[in-house]
């Protein structure tokens, strides 16, 4: 095909033709929607003072001629301390990097000058190191929130590569359930019943609650409309059915949020579809599409960083480690002649209260 008939086509008009807009996002949901406190530590630890439980005492009857009765006693405290992960993308750009035509000559188009392509270039690379950082905040989040825990992998260029280090938030181990009979897609199981379970697990739990909303995977999400139990509660000319409203007709979840309707007064249900790309380039579900998650009210986190370890950012700082979310950092080396850019973070998305999710793998 002759080169002229690309003309043709616009670089607008190919973007459109060929991005899945979808992923144009980063999932972030439950990084924005349960971690909106931020916090700054000037030290390599995020420190968490625990407070005790308001006293619910009684106080003692005496006859009025008797003398009073202490009752106060101190209750115990805690700190818990979470070391933050560090993330540090470097890349560079090089004179070499940007020679040669633009792919926009083949659009033909007029080609940039070297110092406009390099320019470009050094801004693809930050613009891909803000991305990939924030993109794994949600991801901290959204394993916090769901897991209870982080896995953190630190890379290495060489040697023996570095143990995988898990933060474990504290969530009760009974808040993490695997079934392994009676799964959600048989019509006979008792989906309602297992929900009760697991709530009265969360109300009974330290600093719990009771779920008001459940989040359910990709493959969950179409097995309401064909269960008995939810079926039946469905209708209305039974007393006290009100309340279990359940779409019952096509369920494709698409990406993003989708509401499919209440499980009893106080309980919504919501489909959540989205994905991760990992280290393997395979695109990861943020939530299983076998799982659900149960979220009690109250259920907030802490966007907490760390302190950055950059002898720039400390002068920059008056000798003080730096609060910041991200540092961002650029120099230029003469031989061989190329311009690094660098940014830096310490982040790690606490879950306060862990004990007010559970996760429950309920597809085999």
């Amino acid at each position: 095909m002759p080169p002229s008939q690309l003309t043709l086509w616009t670089t607008r008009m190919l973007a459109a033709t060929l991005r899945d807009d979808r992923r144009d996002g980063i999932p972030n949901y439950f990084l924005d929607t349960y971690f909106k406190q931020d916090f700054y530590s000037e030290t390599k630890e995020i420190m968490l003072h625990e407070l005790p439980s308001a006293y619910r005492t009684l106080a003692p009857f005496v006859l009025p001629l008797d003398q009073g009765k202490p009752i106060y006693r101190e209750k115990q405290t805690g700190i818990r301390s979470f070391l933050p992960g560090y993330i540090k993308p470097k890349d560079s750009v090089s004179p070499v990097d940007v020679a040669g035509p633009d792919r926009r000559v083949m659009l033909g188009e007029p080609d940039l000058g070297l110092q406009q392509k390099f320019d470009l270039a050094v801004m693809k690379r930050q613009d891909e190191h803000v991305r990939s950082i924030r993109t794994t905040w949600a991801c901290m989040a959204s394993r916090a929130m769901i897991d209870g825990k982080v896995t953190i992998k630190y890379h290495r260029e060489q040697g023996a590569a570095y143990q995988e280090v898990i933060v474990d938030f504290g969530r009760d181990a009974g808040h993490t359930v695997i079934k392994t009979a009676n799964f959600w897609d048989n019509q006979a199981t008792l989906i309602l019943n297992d929900i009760e379970t697991w709530a009265a697990t969360m109300v009974n739990a330290l600093r719990g609650g009771m779920p008001t909303r459940m989040y359910v995977g990709s493959q969950v999400a179409p097995v309401f409309k064909n269960n008995q139990d939810v079926l039946s509660k469905l209708d209305t000319t039974v007393r006290q059915n009100a309340g279990v409203n359940i779409s019952t007709g096509i369920t494709v979840p698409d990406f993003g949020l989708t509401y499919l309707g209440t499980l009893g007064t106080n309980l919504e249900v919501y489909c959540y579809k989205d994905d991760f790309e990992n280290d393997a380039g395979t695109m990861v579900p943020v939530l299983g599409p076998k799982d659900i998650l149960l979220v009690a009210p109250g259920c907030e986190g802490l966007r907490a960083f760390g302190a950055i370890y950059n002898a720039k950012a400390v002068m920059e700082a008056g000798g003080r480690p730096m609060r910041i979310d991200i540092y961002p950092s650029m120099w230029l080396e003469n031989d061989p002649s190329q311009m690094f850019v660098m940014h830096e973070s310490a982040p790690l998305m606490i879950p306060l209260y862990p004990n007010r999710t559970l996760k429950a793998t309920v597809l085999p």
